[in-house]
């Protein structure tokens, strides 16, 4: 099982119940995909890269909408995509990072 400090060193971050029945570390999509977005003060999408090729906004929003959490009560990763093209992808960047611990 991992600690809590070993998933935040390789960009998680914690949440968890107050009565500690729920434990979670959260990734970051446009991390794991390798998407960078700036944005307007608004919030909205300014312009998207992939590895450093321009995406679109559009799909920069697609592939960045859901969460990816590895559950430290169960030890599996779960996630809620909305976007699920690239799941797959996903989950096995979040594993190659969860193989450096």
């Amino acid at each position: 099982m991992y600690q809590v400090e070993q998933l935040k060193g390789i960009g998680g971050s914690e949440w968890k119940t107050a009565d500690g029945r729920k434990h979670r570390v959260y990734f970051s999509l446009a991390d794991l995909l390798g998407v960078e977005i700036d944005t307007y003060k608004t919030g909205n999408i300014a312009s998207a890269t992939r590895h450093s090729k321009p995406i679109s906004n559009s799909l920069a929003g697609k592939m960045t909408t859901g969460k990816i959490w590895l559950d430290m009560t169960d030890g599996k990763i779960w996630s809620q995509l909305d976007f699920n093209s690239y799941k797959d992808e996903i989950v096995e960047a979040l594993r190659e990072r969860l193989a450096t611990i």
